[in-house]
């Protein structure tokens, strides 16, 4: 019995509008909690060109790591000024690049359920699911170094980002000053990584890392990447 062997066959110039972003911010205590600001320098001609106005867009990995010392991690959310622990299944990630591909309708008042809902349009918005898994720690805390299953060693992962949702049309982020958000995708509120004990206002202890492929569009597909 014959077997019929098949091949991916890629095109290079395909490929070279497709790019991988990793985006990590850092512990910055009090400087936009649930928001970071970044800028997408473009990292060869095909990302900044004429030709290339428009991009898909998804959201690979995502993973929120609280501080090495820290025992009692939270998320925090901020609604109307007020800042308090949140218990959080999904995150919806946002990204203030342009497209019109997006909207969350969101129901948590009698009044919006008669009005079909509260509804946000506009940008680039992923729901990601997320678990705790356990990474172990460094022993900059109580714990001792190790691949110790301690509060110590807890990390926030996304589960499946990239197979739960396709890429989405948007502007080309490249060359732009980007914020990114972390939001309470329930109730529109803006959550980062807390400790517990600290209480509010709870400064932002989390190191983020997020991966993104980006796949720039030609303005006119018979262009092919010129």
């Amino acid at each position: 019995m014959s077997e019929i062997q098949s091949v991916n066959v890629f095109s290079v110039d395909e490929e070279r509008l497709k790019f991988r972003a990793i985006v990590c911010p850092n512990i910055v205590p009090g400087v936009h909690e649930g928001d970071f600001d970044f800028i997408l320098p473009p990292p060869t001609n095909f990302a900044n060109n004429s030709h290339y106005s428009q991009a898909i867009i998804r959201l690979d990995l995502l993973t929120a790591n609280p501080q090495a010392n820290i025992a009692d991690p939270v998320w925090v959310q901020s609604l109307g000024g007020a800042q308090a622990a949140s218990k959080l299944g999904c995150i919806q990630v946002r990204i203030d690049v342009g497209s019109s591909q997006t909207e969350t309708i969101r129901i948590n008042s009698a009044n919006e359920f008669a009005e079909g809902g509260n509804a946000q349009i506009g940008g680039f918005r992923q729901l990601i699911p997320i678990q705790v898994v356990n990474v172990g720690t460094s022993g900059a805390g109580a714990a001792a170094a190790g691949p110790l299953f301690t509060a110590e060693g807890a990390c926030w992962t996304g589960i499946g980002a990239s197979s739960v949702a396709e890429p989405l049309l948007c502007a080309n982020p490249f060359g732009q000053k980007l914020r990114l958000s972390l939001i309470n995708p329930l109730d529109n509120a803006k959550v980062w990584l807390g400790s517990a004990a600290a209480g509010a206002p709870f400064p932002n202890i989390g190191r983020y890392a997020f991966q993104f492929t980006i796949t720039m569009i030609p303005n006119n597909r018979s262009e092919g990447s010129s």
